[in-house]
Formats: C-alpha cells, structure tokens, sequence
C-alpha cells in the first residue's frame, strides 16, 4: 500500500479528553483503505475493500484489558475482556479497576468510530 497520510486530532471522551493518533493508508488503484486509530496503546483498525465487507481489529497493550470486536456481526460491538484476576491486595484491585475503566472509555470511543464507519 502506498499514499500514507498522518494526521493526530484530539476528540473528547465521555470521562477525559485524550489524543488520538489517526494513520491512513490506500493501495495505488485505492480499491483498498486502511485506518487506523491509536490511542493509549490501543489501535482500532479498519480495512475496507471496494467489492467486500469491511475487516475490523483491535490490538491491545499486554498488561491491560483487551478489546474485542466481531467484525462479522451486522452491527459489531467492541467489548471489554480481563481474564479472571484471582485473588489480589486492595492496591492491585483499584489498579485493575482503573484499567478496566480507562479500556471502557477507549472500547466506547472505538464504538463510536465503527458505528460511523460501518
């Protein structure tokens, strides 16, 4: 794919205001588009071809909550996934809480861009 263009913008979140890195790409005939959102080590990444659906992914930061999207649902949904934690100290809890909740914050940002997109 060639014609990269980069742009950052900043867009408002429901709870804080936070920088998105938004990163566009075509192939050379631009029957094929792929964007992606980076934003707090979570990239959003939608392909659209001109003859088929679009392809949706989310990658995500090790140490953190993972987002999931099924591109193959008509409408897909992002959600937020944290395998079991066991049992953890009252410090541990509230810092996997906060994660939790900054990865919901992105999850329903992400939601927005899709719902938009697709």
């Amino acid at each position: 794919m060639q014609n990269t263009t980069t742009t950052t913008t900043t867009t408002a979140n429901i709870r804080k205001a936070t920088t998105m890195q938004k990163t566009t790409t075509r192939n050379e005939d631009k029957t094929i588009t792929r964007r992606d959102w980076e934003m707090d080590g979570y990239t959003l990444t939608i392909i659209t071809f001109a003859n088929r659906s679009n392809r949706i992914s989310i990658s995500c930061p090790l140490d953190g909550p993972e987002l999931r999207v099924d591109d193959f649902k008509e409408e897909p949904e992002v959600q937020v996934n944290w395998s079991a934690i066991g049992n953890v100290g009252g410090d541990m809890a509230r810092d996997y809480a906060a994660k939790i909740v900054a990865a919901a914050d992105i999850a329903e940002t992400f939601q927005e861009i899709i719902d938009i997109l697709n």
